[in-house]
């Protein structure tokens, strides 16, 4: 069954001339704010989430780590002055395998992941 463009185009145009003015504007204007926040829903949805990976960090350990991330591919994020690490959570548990296997950090005294790991049930990073 093929598609009929030209008598489609007749209906919509005859509904249209159904309409008021005033009634077109709002359907025009409800129509951009749709598409708008189709836009804006569909970016948010595609942000990726990210995990504390290290924390505490000194600059220099923080420098091998965001070397050893950009090497990888992976994006990361830095917060606390440069001493927290942040990478997408998809990708959170390979990554700190991968930092572990490189002897990363190697002069922090804390414990990279303390900072996650103590935190409760309703904290959030």
């Amino acid at each position: 069954m093929a598609l009929d463009t030209d008598r489609m185009k007749a209906r919509v145009f005859a509904t249209l001339k159904g309409f008021s003015p005033s009634q077109l504007v709002i359907i025009g204007l409800l129509s951009v704010l749709g598409v708008t926040g189709g836009v804006f829903f569909l970016r948010w949805v595609s942000t990726p989430t990210y995990g504390v990976l290290l924390a505490g960090l000194d600059p220099k350990d923080a420098a091998a780590v965001t070397a050893k991330l950009g090497t990888d591919g992976v994006a990361y994020k830095l917060s606390g002055g440069g001493s927290t690490v942040l990478v997408p959570q998809s990708s959170l548990d390979k990554e700190r395998l991968s930092v572990a296997a490189a002897g990363l950090p190697a002069g922090s005294t804390q414990d990279g992941w303390a900072a996650s790991d103590k935190q409760g049930l309703t904290s959030s990073s």
